[in-house]
């Protein structure tokens, strides 16, 4: 696959992380900006699968479907690090919390607490899988490090507007630590996995 329609595919599958952005930083709606991002990337996924030779088509069925379990596992082991470190130093902070302010955004803040979660968890671990596949798409096969690399851009992204938004002067510096071991995870096992499974 040539590598320019990939790199557009591989952007296309950061607009679940572009939403959260656009409705952070201009209140947009959340649930509205999500909406438009599903919809850009089955067009461009859409667009770039009938474009290709069904051997290509099969390679990126396969890129895709690698992306979607690596995303999984390196979500599970960004949430479970983040957790260990709570848990084992007693913190303060509580490193799901965001989850209910996504399910909210998402949804209205007429929902439930536990629906908001419920919905704040769906669209993490969705964000988790589409951070993967995208980077599956642009840099698998390189050095381990490079997810390391990708998984601290993500962080860095973070730290611009998750303070702010979620009021955590009173935490920063766990929330530091925390946020910091869990994209070391995160990028830990994506670039580890996608070297091994995706040539």
């Amino acid at each position: 696959m040539r590598r320019y329609p990939v790199a557009c595919l591989s952007l296309a599958f950061l607009s679940s992380g572009a939403a959260l952005l656009m409705y952070i930083l201009f209140r947009v709606s959340l649930g509205l900006a999500l909406i438009c991002s599903f919809a850009f990337v089955v067009a461009v996924l859409a667009r770039r699968f009938f474009a290709l030779d069904p051997t290509r088509r099969l390679k990126l069925i396969q890129q895709i479907g690698s992306g979607i379990l690596i995303g999984l596992l390196a979500t599970a082991a960004y949430d479970l690090s983040r957790l260990t470190i709570v848990e084992t130093f007693s913190m303060n902070v509580w490193p799901f919390e965001a989850l209910r302010f996504f399910g909210y955004a998402i949804a209205g803040e007429e929902i439930s607490r536990s629906t908001a979660v419920a919905v704040g968890a769906l669209y993490h671990v969705t964000n988790g899988i589409f951070f993967s596949v995208s980077y599956c798409l642009l840099l698998a096969g390189r050095s381990w490090f490079y997810g390391v690399i990708w998984a601290l851009g993500l962080e860095v992204l973070m730290f611009t507007v998750y303070p702010t938004w979620l009021n955590l002067d009173a935490v920063m510096k766990e929330f530091t630590v925390v946020s910091l071991a869990g994209h070391l995870a995160y990028g830990s096992v994506l670039g580890a996995m996608a070297r091994r499974w995706i040539k």
